[in-house]
């Protein structure tokens, strides 16, 4: 497909300027053709005879990477009978590391509902969750085997190949072959090797980065996810590896109530990257942890998190980390994924992202195609040959690419099914 969008307020992140480092190029228009920016032009440069979206002067943006999701646990929230007040402000969890909390979560009503839907349906609504929180690009950090049936039924892009361990402790779930023949993997084909790293508070959990390195695992090739107890001289081997940090803000202070040293990673050079993990886990969608990410750091550290700095984890980052061929930068030449949110958002280019909900998200376009926008968007659905279903949030008539399993409809009156909600909070919607 070839097509334009015009009179764009294009977002850059990771350059030098004024505003924090965040440059706002005015009025630009970018010809799209085979997924990609061909060019950028300037407000008069218009092609006569495209499909044309007039943005007006909203603000576009490179689309989200979800550094680290589990989509087959796309579900209600998991709250724990032991305490009542879990996900307000309590001082301590009552979690010392994942399997205490995944002892507790696998003996739950909630999630005996969860496993009343099939995983092709589990699947449909981690993708919904992603694409209407605007993720063009997941990792479902999951073995193959789960996956991989599923891979062309996920709307966001999801990475297909990687070196793969659950974690290095003792207790670690039995994901492919064993760090070592992962990690050598990883390094043979050029792909990344992901694991959860130091996901809790006893020993074994705090020794988990020195597991990993005897291992011989630790290297530029190395995403390692979550971190919580990292010690200082860990943080110092892992910026010396060259590797790689996944922050998944929400459900780590949801579970723990901590979340990784942020601040002493970033200064030491580590690229960070920003993930949702599970619903289950506490996380709404990207769009919370973008929320609460800078008050959670506030609260932390009493100081802000660098607008630049967060706006490279939301995708810059993570294509780096997860060894993208291609990069999304809103430049010529790069993959055309591409969010647009709505005209109430003319202030700063940061915070408008910070403030926005899933129903400001006007357009999003993955590899140069329309999949989720507003209803006023239908004709370059049609053009762009993309099949689409119609709903609505909060009263905003949308449009999204039509998932090759159940329509909205059947799937939402499925939901209700299986417990006695209506909708999810990462699906609130009235299907049409």
């Amino acid at each position: 497909m070839e097509w334009q969008i015009s009179n764009a307020n294009l977002v850059y992140a990771g350059v030098n300027s004024r505003n924090d480092g965040v440059k706002v190029d005015i009025s630009r228009n970018l010809h799209i053709k085979n997924g990609r920016i061909l060019k950028v032009l300037d407000a008069e440069e218009t092609i006569p005879d495209l499909a044309t979206v007039n943005l007006n002067g909203l603000l576009a943006y490179p689309s989200f990477f979800n550094a680290h999701d589990t989509l087959l646990a796309s579900y209600y929230p998991f709250v724990p009978k032991n305490n009542p007040s879990f996900g307000a402000e309590i001082e301590e969890s009552p979690y010392t590391n994942w399997l205490t909390w995944d002892n507790d979560i696998k003996t739950s009503a909630i999630f005996n509902q969860r496993m009343l839907l099939s995983t092709a349906e589990l699947y449909q609504l981690g993708s919904y969750r992603n694409i209407l929180s605007g993720v063009t690009q997941v990792v479902d950090h999951i073995p193959h085997h789960v996956r991989k049936p599923f891979q062309d039924q996920i709307l966001p892009a999801s990475l297909y190949d990687f070196g793969i361990s659950h974690s290095a402790c003792s207790y670690a779930l039995e994901w492919g072959d064993g760090i070592r023949k992962e990690y050598e993997k990883a390094i043979e084909h050029d792909l990344p090797f992901i694991v959860h790293i130091a996901e809790g508070f006893d020993k074994e959990s705090q020794n988990s980065l020195t597991i990993l390195k005897e291992a011989g695992a630790l290297g530029s090739h190395t995403v390692l996810v979550h971190g919580l107890s990292l010690s200082l001289d860990d943080l110092d081997q892992i910026a010396s590896a060259q590797a790689h940090l996944v922050w998944c803000p929400v459900s780590n202070w949801y579970i723990y109530k901590k979340i990784a040293p942020i601040k002493e990673a970033l200064e030491r050079g580590i690229n960070v990257c920003l993930g949702s993990d599970a619903a289950m886990y506490g996380s709404k969608n990207l769009l919370e942890d973008i929320n609460m990410a800078g008050k959670i750091y506030e609260k932390q550290y009493s100081e802000r998190l660098d607008p630049k700095t967060f706006l490279a984890m939301l995708r810059k980052n993570s294509e780096l980390a997860f060894r993208s061929k291609t990069t999304s930068s809103l430049e010529q030449g790069s993959s055309a994924d591409i969010m647009i949110i709505n005209g109430k958002y003319h202030k700063d280019p940061v915070s408008s992202l910070i403030e926005m909900n899933m129903e400001d998200i006007y357009l999003l376009v993955q590899n140069g195609k329309p999949i989720y926008g507003d209803s006023s968007l239908e004709d370059i659905f049609i053009a762009s040959k993309m099949p689409f279903e119609k709903f609505r949030i909060s009263n905003n008539d949308k449009i999204i690419r039509k998932h090759e399993g159940k329509n909205m409809k059947s799937l939402l009156n499925l939901i209700q099914k299986t417990s006695s909600r209506n909708s999810f909070d990462f699906l609130p919607i009235i299907a049409q």
